[in-house]
């Protein structure tokens, strides 16, 4: 295995060594590459972007609302994959913190690997603010989005993670929702930068229940503002559009050098 890496390594230095230009999609990204020997003027960040044929802000639907249980409740949304990177864990024993809070609950939408275990430690715990809702399609997803009082990004610890930028976090920003993100780095800095809503430690279910706690005593309103101002940043930074013209103005610049 480490044969392997290193072939890849040994690899990669040489198509870095030979490239006109390199593109990556966060400041992350580039600092680890400089710091791999890779001159800074080669490197350019074009970030991913989010679809914006599919998420865009919707109103709430009640009979949609009522239909998935999510009408009269203060809802904190997380959307995707349930595994071992996601370490969902950690907002189980959140909710356990959170009890006492009114019409407060987590919604976890998606499947994966560590869905068994959370459904397992839910009933244990007896916890009566997590709700469990099956894998759905894309293009249904922006009416679960415009009942997330809160869109969660959850991310455990890794320095892979601190150069990511979910790509759900795009989406949410897409949809102008309020976001707590306990994803450390390039993550948090997309939420912070944008005023789109509160970031705090990966891996630490206190930090994310006080977090939380922050965000149910903030006003309707001022999510919304916050949401809105998400949704500018999206339009500003990761539209389609947009960053295709910062590929085509590279290709130019390539071209004249």
């Amino acid at each position: 295995t480490s044969l392997i890496i290193r072939s890849l390594g040994a690899l990669a230095k040489f198509a870095y060594q030979r490239a006109a230009a390199i593109t990556v999609i966060s400041k992350g990204f580039k600092s680890n590459l400089i710091n791999k020997g890779v001159p800074e003027e080669k490197i350019t960040v074009i970030p991913n972007w989010g679809d914006d044929t599919i998420y865009s802000p919707v109103e709430r639907d009640p009979a949609f609302g009522d239909q998935h249980g999510l009408n009269g409740y203060f809802n904190v949304i997380f959307a995707g994959t349930m595994g071992p990177a996601q370490n969902l864990q950690t907002v189980i024993q959140a909710a356990e913190r959170l009890q006492d809070l009114p019409k407060f609950q987590f919604v976890l939408i998606g499947d994966g690997l560590d869905l068994p275990d959370l459904k397992a430690a839910t009933a244990e715990k007896n916890l009566s603010n997590v709700r469990f809702i099956e894998r759905q399609p894309a293009d249904k997803m922006p009416q679960f989005f415009a009942w997330g009082d809160v869109m969660l990004v959850q991310l455990r610890s890794d320095p892979l993670f601190h150069m990511t930028i979910p790509s759900k976090t795009l989406a949410y920003l897409a949809c102008a929702c309020f976001i707590v993100c306990a994803v450390p780095g390039d993550g948090s800095e997309v939420v912070e930068q944008a005023g789109a809503g509160l970031t705090c430690a990966p891996d630490d279910p206190q930090a994310l229940a006080d977090t939380l706690r922050r965000a149910y005593a903030l006003p309707a309103a001022e999510r919304q503002a916050m949401g809105q101002a998400g949704r500018a940043a999206f339009l500003e930074r990761f539209n389609r559009a947009h960053l295709v013209d910062d590929y085509e103005s590279l290709f130019k610049r390539l071209i004249k050098s």
